[in-house]
């Protein structure tokens, strides 16, 4: 796609190494379940299987007495060279048995790069399957039923789904599988026997029913629902069956043969039959379903669903024994679009869908959000869900459904953070790698996250330990990775019996103006270019701890040059106000007491009520206690252009206490006009006293504070 085409949908290519870590974590976490083997021994076995095969295989160890290195829970050989303990089919016919889907497919990386885990970690298994076999047990193996070309071909039939609305993305997706395939076609022009290989190119498979072309979030026409998905998938055996059930039912088996049948046709025109047959089949199952729906909605569906791009995937009928025989996808992996639903994208009637099927599409509705519950959706009870998608979410006041949603429903093992810009697409991102888990076990003491940073080519971890994932499902759901054990009991100390600043005071953002490369004088520097509109005002730049100074600049403090923000007279000529810088890691607060306006680069809190002093709430906002809470449960975690959310400076906690609030106040005051580190150190030690924090929780604070300066 073009720059701008992939902006626009959201396309973003996926650098190898993180398609390669999420293949591999997904895996491992799939075979602990499936297996009931250690995580260490399985994690040994999928990260470095080469290295343990090839040392454990070798002659020269092979025939002294040495111990294998792989764990001899998995496979172990007594000195007579009898096995005695053999795990490795199990993890074999876990692999083969395996189901993976990507609903955003793409160019295809996380189907290839699964692909190339699964077939690298049974050809290992080979490897072990060999050292007990003759040599003509080993050529029939590694020429026939485990030869590379084999087992890959295995694992795109039943092992490989996934699907993308651009026709492109689907071609190319199939493409690098069949490229995939032809590298491994190993052709013998003079084969004799099935023991010399294959004369002739190995006909490639069809892959129409693992990769559709369509959209991955609708599975409704016009209104009209396409499939039932209880009764679908066998789960509502108490329910009286209704007709789409029993037509599903007697379906099904004509349906799954035309599907495999499909898979190897080599005749051009069976394909087509079977192709026709498929098609049949599928408008029996959603015919039994729209029997509601007029004859104008079933040929406009017919007529829909002809297109190159559907614009809905049935994935319970297209990928009906997936279903039936596991309820879902055992790994749902990839890297869904990132594109906010509004302007030029705005579909209204689709957003009116999406907003009655999913519920986190709350406000700002954006398409990873949907691609993360549609995933969940789509795996099973043990399901992994691996996706990578900006990090903003953690923290942003409009995703807390989201939040909320991932947190009830995934029991999260990692959460990785990425500094760079690794797509170039102007966000931030994380990976995160959860399983599907009930309520009760995810909001146990035993479900933990493990939060850590990727910087450059290393891994530097946010804590020594991991966080417990009960500590984010409160309030408003929101995932920070600074929290701990230790902070949650401080954090609790602090909330208890509070109010907060928007229970004294108002919280506003700055005025926005128009677009300044078309209204060039909106904001100016130059006194002389002033009407009697034009005002003196202040930025984000011009705010300092405890004061403001104003940089020179003058704006249009005129109605038809609003474009957003605050532009209340009460609130922009309120004097004295607090002003707080939108960029940065955590509140820096600025008084102001020339009543100047403020453009969108810093939020205003005044309108200050109930005697609350403005200057205490300036010591308060400026303290390491308020420091220590934002950095806890606010903090965005972005390294570049960080930014403060008035959503939050409105929830920061407030408790009052004449005598003690009226010094720092009057030590606050002093400070704006006057800095002085010394009271800083004692409006810091009036607060903790105001919030009863004992002196070991101070130090941690205090240290907390130094190192996230």
């Amino acid at each position: 796609l073009e720059v701008n085409d992939r902006k626009s949908k959201g396309a973003f290519y996926t650098p190898r190494e993180i398609v390669h870590y999420m293949c591999q974590e997904t895996l491992i976490s799939y075979l602990i379940k499936e297996t009931g083997l250690k995580e260490q021994d399985i994690r040994d076995f999928i990260l470095l299987g080469d290295f343990l095969k090839d040392e454990d295989t070798a002659k020269d160890r092979r025939q002294g007495d040495h111990d294998m290195m792989i764990s001899e829970d998995i496979y172990k050989i007594d000195k007579d060279g009898n096995v005695v303990v053999n795990r490795l089919k199990d993890i074999d016919d876990a692999l083969a048995n395996i189901r993976v889907a990507d609903p955003a497919v793409g160019s295809g990386a996380f189907p290839l790069g699964m692909l190339n885990e699964i077939v690298r970690a049974r050809q290992n298994i080979s490897a072990y399957m060999a050292i007990t076999m003759n040599g003509y047990e080993k050529r029939m193996m590694y020429n026939n039923e485990r030869s590379p070309y084999t087992l890959k071909v295995q694992t795109i039939k039943n092992c490989i789904f996934a699907a993308d609305i651009e026709p492109s993305a689907v071609d190319i997706a199939q493409l690098r599988l069949w490229l995939s395939l032809v590298i491994d076609d190993e052709i013998n022009p003079d084969a004799q026997s099935p023991l010399d290989g294959h004369r002739n190119p190995i006909p490639l498979p069809n892959l129409e029913c693992n990769i559709l072309c369509g959209n991955s979030l609708v599975d409704e026409f016009e209104g009209v629902p396409l499939i039932n998905h209880s009764d679908l998938i066998g789960t509502n055996h108490g329910a009286q069956q209704n007709l789409f059930q029993s037509t599903y039912e007697a379906v099904l088996p004509s349906l799954l043969q035309a599907q495999n049948e499909l898979f190897r046709c080599e005749d051009t025109a069976k394909k087509q039959e079977l192709k026709d047959t498929i098609e049949s089949l599928k408008d029996e199952l959603v015919k039994s379903q729209m029997t509601m729906a007029n004859s104008g909605t079933w040929e406009r569906y017919q007529k829909a669903r002809r297109q190159s791009s559907r614009p809905f995937v049935l994935w319970q009928i297209d990928f009906a024994r997936v279903f039936r025989e596991k309820g879902g996808f055992d790994i749902v992996i990839g890297n869904p679009p990132y594109v906010l639903l509004q302007d030029k994208v705005r579909d209204e009637k689709l957003l009116e869908y999406l907003k009655k099927t999913y519920s986190v599409a709350q406000y700002k509705v954006d398409l990873y959000h949907l691609f993360i519950e549609k995933a969940t959706l789509l795996a099973n009870n043990i399901g992994v869900i691996s996706l990578i998608v900006p990090s903003n979410f953690t923290t942003n006041n409009y995703t807390k459904e989201l939040r909320k949603f991932m947190l009830s429903n995934l029991a999260i093992g990692n959460f990785i953070f990425y500094d760079e810009n690794v797509f170039k697409a102007n966000v931030n991102n994380l990976v995160f790698v959860g399983g599907k888990a009930p309520a009760d076990t995810i909001e146990s003491n035993d479900t933990w996250i493990r939060f850590s940073k990727r910087e450059g080519n290393t891994w530097t971890f946010f804590n020594e330990a991991k966080v417990q994932q009960r500590t984010f499902m409160t309030g408003d759901y929101i995932i920070n990775p600074n929290a701990n054990a230790d902070a949650e009991g401080i954090i609790k100390k602090i909330e208890e019996g509070h109010r907060v600043v928007k229970d004294y005071a108002n919280v506003n953002f700055g005025m926005q103006l128009r677009n300044r490369k078309k209204f060039t004088t909106d904001v100016i520097s130059d006194e002389s270019l002033c009407t009697s509109f034009h005002k003196k005002c202040y930025t984000g730049k011009d705010i300092s701890f405890y004061s403001t100074s104003w940089g020179g600049l003058y704006c249009y403090f005129n109605r038809e040059a609003k474009c957003g923000g605050c532009w209340e007279e009460n609130a922009q000529f309120a004097n004295p106000k607090i002003l707080i810088r939108q960029i940065g890691k955590y509140p820096i607060a600025g008084m102001d007491t020339n009543g100047y306006p403020v453009l969108n680069t810093a939020f205003m809190i005044s309108g200050f009520k109930e005697g609350i002093s403005p200057y205490y709430i300036l010591g308060l906002l400026n303290s390491k206690l308020i420091r220590f809470y934002w950095l806890q449960k606010f903090s965005d975690n972005r390294k570049q252009f960080p930014k403060i959310k008035g959503t939050y400076l409105e929830l920061l906690p407030v408790k009052r206490n004449g005598i003690i609030e009226k010094s720092i106040a009057e030590k606050a005051e002093v400070i704006t006009k006057d800095f002085d580190e010394d009271l800083l150190e004692e409006i810091d030690d009036s607060i903790f006293e105001l919030y009863a924090i004992e002196s070991e929780a101070r130090q941690y604070i205090s240290n907390f504070c130094e190192e996230n300066a």
